[in-house]
């Protein structure tokens, strides 16, 4: 009797969770603190503090057709590759050569940015859905949950090697070792594909299991049949709606984490209890991807991408009235549920909506469109801040972005979707 293949879908799921924790934890959600003791050791202004991460975000959403092009090209294990490599070149400029503004600007700024773009979430998000179909949900929630995880690790190893260990510069070099690791990592145990090793999505199931699955889960499940190419996609309103659905995830998530700890020290909270906040919205975050994840399997995605949604304009009037420390929690927990549910959900969304095959350049596209909207929440409800004096109206400009990706949301109708008559969809429930 033929011994059974293990199916490799997930270790290949721990070794992008694995790069994606020093790609995307360490070099961008935990980077503040190191950068914040580089500028002011070397008299940069605080101006430039913000830019740097400013220019980093917004190119990490421009660059993601060349990404999206580098995975069809080369396959995930090249982009993860590459990306970790140029996260390795940046981390030793910014810890030997880095010295003036636009020598920060120009490397953590746009070649960190194109190496957290590559090794990050897109890259990690296809490979979700060309290893998976009816565990895709999970294994995106799960890779995803890295960065929120990797934050939360490096934010005590940053602090530790700066008050001990070579300061700013050690950090750097941390950072640099950890990128070298992940690279070799990238190369040696990421597969492209599963046809690459001999295997099929979610592994060789027997025709019964198959027959239980499609009955238990495919059929409350849009799912294209056939794979989308992004310019067929791209002419549909549902492409639209979709697009405009996700800036409201990278919109309040821009704008709570650069304005919540402000505006609860405002409210009379102590600096401490603001910034317990923030950790308490990125520990929420990792649950809210998981828990996503796997309702995404279970339901149609785009369900429960309204239920994050929800939950944002719930936090945000929380943040409106918020007076005591249980509701300042409550507003972080809330906040990191929704983010963290919307990240992972748009991918399962994007994947059934258009199938696995052009994934990487139709949510490419789409990073453009949200990255360069989702940019304007934090500058927005700071002029609004400096306006009116209160984050007030802020909260409720942010409320009502998300309250319009609900509207888009509900407009999306899988089943009018064009093909051919003889290749036709699978029915939505």
């Amino acid at each position: 009797m033929e011994k059974k293949k293990v199916f490799y879908g997930w270790y290949n799921m721990v070794a992008l969770w694995i790069i994606c924790v020093v790609t995307m934890g360490f070099a961008v959600y935990s980077i503040g603190a190191v950068n914040t003791v580089m500028v002011e050791e070397l008299g940069m202004s605080r101006g430039v503090l913000g830019a740097g991460p400013a220019v980093n975000g917004m190119l990490m959403g421009v660059l993601a057709p060349l990404v999206a092009w580098i995975i069809n090209r080369y396959g995930i294990r090249a982009a993860m590759a590459i990306g970790s490599l140029f996260c390795l070149v940046g981390s030793v400029l910014m810890g030997t050569v880095v010295s003036t503004p636009f020598g920060f600007i120009a490397v953590y700024g746009i070649v960190m940015a194109f190496g957290s773009s590559a090794a990050g979430p897109l890259t990690t998000t296809t490979a979700g859905t060309i290893w998976f179909n009816r565990k895709r949900g999970l294994a995106i929630g799960f890779v995803l949950s890295s960065m929120g995880a990797g934050g939360f690790i490096a934010a005590p190893v940053f602090s530790q090697v700066i008050e001990n260990y070579g300061g700013w510069r050690g950090a750097w070099f941390v950072l640099a070792g950890l990128s070298a690791i992940v690279m070799i990592l990238s190369m040696v145990f990421v597969k492209n594909k599963p046809a690459d090793i001999g295997q099929v999505p979610d592994g060789v199931v027997s025709e019964v299991e198959d027959q239980i699955e499609e009955k238990t889960s495919s059929t409350r499940i849009f799912q294209a049949t056939r794979s989308w190419t992004l310019k067929e996609a791209i002419k549909t309103a549902n492409y639209w709606l979709f697009a405009f659905a996700t800036v409201g995830v990278f919109f309040s998530l821009m704008t709570v984490y650069a304005h919540s700890v402000a505006h609860f020290i405002d409210q009379g909270f102590p600096l401490e209890q603001a910034i317990m906040s923030v950790g308490l919205i990125s520990l929420a975050n990792i649950a809210g991807m998981l828990g996503a994840g796997y309702l995404a399997d279970k339901y149609e995605p785009r369900y429960t991408f309204i239920g994050g949604m929800v939950l944002m304009i719930a936090a945000m009037i929380i943040a409106m009235h918020c007076k005591s420390t249980m509701s300042m929690y409550v507003f972080a927990v809330l906040s990191g549920l929704g983010i963290g549910c919307g990240m992972v959900i748009q991918a399962n969304v994007c994947s059934n909506l258009w199938g696995p095959d052009h994934y990487a350049s139709i949510m490419g596209t789409v990073s453009v469109l949200q990255t360069i909207l989702a940019a304007i929440g934090p500058v927005l409800v700071g002029v609004i801040y400096d306006t009116q004096g209160s984050y007030y109206v802020g909260w409720i400009v942010t409320a009502a972005v998300c309250l319009a990706s609900c509207i888009c949301l509900t407009c999306i109708r899988p089943k009018e979707l064009s093909v051919p008559e003889e290749e036709g969809y699978a029915a939505c429930l």
